[in-house]
């Protein structure tokens, strides 16, 4: 067995105009007599339009106390103001990380079919090289414990977020401590998905995960017969579990996974940052291993 590290006013008017008809009250007839039509009178002129005022201040407010208000107001709306053009900062910052660069998108247009595949090819090595890299901070702030035999430094992302970019089958999501691979296809005992740790996930594997808390990796035990000190009566005791022989024979392995439920361990565990972990990972006919 091996010891590693995992770690978004319209307004309208309508003038009504009335005609009154007018008719004589006396007996004798009288002679019609024309007269000229009288010229419609000039239209009165639009009313002049007055801007609205303002609401006049509460009675008794004084002119210092008017002021206050509208300083405050102002103040106010630039405020408003200001956290809009941030907000837009934002969207356009995101923008700019998200969409590619017009150039780009005009010699993409111009490339033919195998110049693309090509260039598909090139992303998919630099950008699997970059993602999978083990931060430089990272081995410096382990040093010590990455000198130590068979101990090392990995890294893994997220099921299905990088597949676009990472060639090896799996996307990145998964790590075997006996072939040093993030490939699915290369034995692996580890896999992140959906923020949480798991192993034995394909057919015939079995194994357990044991979260030690916010415990220093450096103050795990080289091998696996030492329990680390300050552990917790039941974590004491799921060590030693893990740490003990698994039963060759079918029936005899199947017991011993009904005793690691039975002490609560899951083949599956939320990861969280600087926690620290066990891993018994059993692939028959693979490997067998203690991490």
């Amino acid at each position: 067995m091996r010891i590693a590290c995992v770690g978004l006013a319209i307004f309208g008017a309508g003038l009504l105009a009335g005609y009154a008809l007018f008719h004589g009250g006396t007996d004798a007839p009288r002679a019609e007599t024309r007269r000229p039509a009288a010229e419609p009178p000039p239209a009165p002129p639009d009313p002049p339009k007055i801007a609205p005022a303002e609401p006049a201040p509460p009675k008794g407010t004084s002119e210092r106390e008017q002021w206050e208000v509208t300083r405050a107001n102002l103040f106010e709306e630039i405020r408003k103001r200001d956290e809009r053009i941030r907000d837009l900062e934002r969207e356009l910052d995101v923008l700019r990380k998200t969409l590619p660069d017009p150039a780009i998108l005009e010699d993409l247009d111009r490339a033919t079919p195998q110049e693309l595949l090509d260039l598909v090819q090139a992303i998919g090595r630099v950008g699997e090289e970059k993602l999978l890299a083990v931060p430089e901070e990272v081995k410096a702030r382990y040093a010590a414990l990455l000198g130590l035999e068979d101990a090392g430094a990995a890294r893994i992302v997220e099921r299905g977020k990088y597949d676009a970019i990472v060639q090896q089958r799996g996307g990145g999501a998964y790590w075997s401590f006996a072939t040093r691979s993030n490939s699915y296809d290369k034995e692996p005992d580890l896999e992140l998905q959906q923020g949480s740790y798991s192993t034995s996930f394909y057919g015939g594997t079995f194994g357990f995960l044991l979260d030690l808390g916010d415990y220093p990796i450096e103050n795990v035990p080289k091998g696996p017969e030492a329990v680390p000190s300050g552990l917790a009566p039941e974590q004491e005791e799921a060590w030693r579990f893990l740490a003990s022989e698994v039963p060759a024979d079918r029936d005899g392995r199947s017991a011993w996974q009904q005793k690691g439920k039975a002490l609560g361990l899951k083949d599956r565990v939320k990861a969280h940052p600087d926690h620290t972990y066990l891993l018994r990972a059993v692939l028959p006919g693979e490997h067998d291993i203690l991490v």
